[in-house]
C-alpha cells in the first residue's frame, strides 16, 4: 500500500522525554499537536479530546519491589473513557505485558493500541526522526494499525503489526537485551584488563563482524554500567515479571543477574 502523508490532529498526554520527542517529531512532519500534562496547568484533558489519535507517554515508575507501576497510565485511560473519547488511544509508556489487554477489557468503548518507543536518552531526536528503524504497533484491528502507521509515516523505515501483548514484550525485549550487552561488555572488560589485553582493540576488531554491532559495547574505566531512567527500571521490572509469570520462587539467574552485576559499576546514562 502506498501512503500519502495526511496532516492529522494528534494529542499527547505526558510530555516528558518520550512525549516531548514524539511531539517534536510529529510536528516536524506537519501534524497538529495538542498536549496535556498535569505539570502544565494551562493544559487540560479537554484539549486532546478532539484529536484523532491520543498518545499516552506518562511515567511508569518502579514499585518498591521493582515491578512496574502502571497506575498513571490506567488513570489516564479511565479518564479518556469517562470523557467518552472516540479516537484511538495509543500507549507509548512502558507497561507490564498484559496491561493493554486488561485495560481493553475494562474500557470496552475505547479503541486501544500499544506503540512503544526505543529511544536512547541522549539521542531521542535522532532515534525518532533520523534513525527510526521500525515502528512496532500492537493493534487489535487492521484499521487501527493502519491509522498509527499513517501518523508516523514517513519517519520509520519499517513497521510491524503485532498484538498489544507482543508489542509490550518487544519493548522489554530490546531494553533488557541492551542491558545484557552492557553488562557483558563490562564483565569482558574486567577480564581483559586483568590479563593485560586492550579491550578497545578487541571490540573494534570483533565488531567488524556483521553479527556483532558495536552499539552498547563501549567500556573503559570511566564508562561503566548502565544508568538513566529506563534500562535499570525496565530490567528490574522484567526480572520480577518473569519470575511471577513462570510461577517460580527461584531466581531466574540471567535477568536478575543483569541487575545485580550492574550495581557493581558507577553507571552511565546512555
Amino acid at each position: 500500500m502506498r501512503y500519502y502523508h495526511v496532516h492529522m490532529r494528534i494529542g499527547i498526554i505526558g510530555v516528558g522525554i518520550v512525549g516531548t520527542t514524539v511531539r517534536h517529531g510529529l510536528s516536524r512532519i506537519g501534524h497538529d499537536i495538542t498536549v496535556f500534562d498535569t505539570k502544565l496547568p494551562e493544559t487540560s484533558l479537554r484539549d486532546v479530546i478532539s484529536s484523532e489519535v491520543v498518545f499516552i507517554s506518562v511515567p511508569t515508575p518502579a514499585n518498591p519491589d521493582g515491578t512496574c507501576n502502571s497506575s498513571i497510565v490506567e488513570k489516564v485511560v479511565a479518564d479518556l473513557s469517562k470523557a467518552r473519547y472516540r479516537g484511538l488511544v495509543a500507549i507509548k509508556s512502558t507497561i507490564e505485558p498484559g496491561t493493554t489487554d486488561k485495560l481493553h477489557k475494562r474500557h470496552r468503548t475505547l479503541r486501544l493500541a500499544f506503540c512503544p518507543e526505543f529511544l536512547r536518552e541522549k539521542a531521542t531526536y535522532t532515534d525518532f526522526v533520523e534513525q527510526h528503524d521500525v515502528c512496532i504497533i500492537g493493534a487489535y484491528t487492521e484499521k487501527d494499525f493502519e491509522l498509527v502507521k499513517q501518523v508516523h509515516h514517513p519517519l520509520p523505515d519499517d513497521y510491524a503489526h503485532v498484538t498489544p501483548l507482543e508489542a509490550e514484550f518487544s519493548k522489554y525485549f530490546l531494553n533488557v537485551f541492551n542491558a545484557l550487552r552492557i553488562v557483558y561488555a563490562n564483565q569482558f572488560y574486567d577480564v581483559t584488563k586483568a590479563a593485560g589485553a586492550d579491550y578497545q582493540k578487541i571490540k573494534n576488531a570483533i565488531t567488524k563482524h556483521r553479527v556483532v554491532p558495536p552499539v552498547y559495547l563501549d567500556c573503559n574505566d570511566n564508562f561503566r554500567g548502565f544508568g538513566g531512567s529506563c534500562l535499570p527500571k525496565d530490567t528490574s521490572a522484567f526480572a520480577q515479571y518473569a519470575r511471577r509469570i513462570l510461577g517460580t520462587a527461584e531466581k531466574l539467574s540471567l535477568f536478575e543477574d543483569i541487575v545485580d552485576i550492574n550495581k557493581r559499576y558507577k553507571t552511565t546514562v546512555l
